[in-house]
């Protein structure tokens, strides 16, 4: 459907003032057409798991999600805490 759904936390509705690196990042992302984040499992595969498996997805998913192409070298000392879900 091409809806996202971004989260910055601990900003409210201030993120250009309280979090200007992860909006920055954002606005590079999203003006370049990126991927915000890896998809994350579907709800079908995630309520089949055990505890443990989904421990594991939801950090092999943590993982990813703090590598490149989703943050950079460039991004390095931002703690920019977005979230993204599609």
């Amino acid at each position: 459907s091409g809806l996202k759904f971004v989260t910055f936390h601990g900003s409210g509705h201030m993120v250009p003032q309280l979090k200007p690196q992860a909006a920055l990042h954002f606005l590079k992302k999203f003006i370049s057409g990126e991927e915000l984040a890896p998809f994350m499992p579907k709800n079908e595969t995630l309520t089949e798991m055990s505890e443990k498996d989904f421990q594991k997805a939801l950090n092999s998913w943590t993982l990813s999600a703090m590598a490149d192409p989703f943050v950079t070298n460039e991004d390095e000392g931002d703690s920019d805490g977005t979230t993204a879900v599609e």
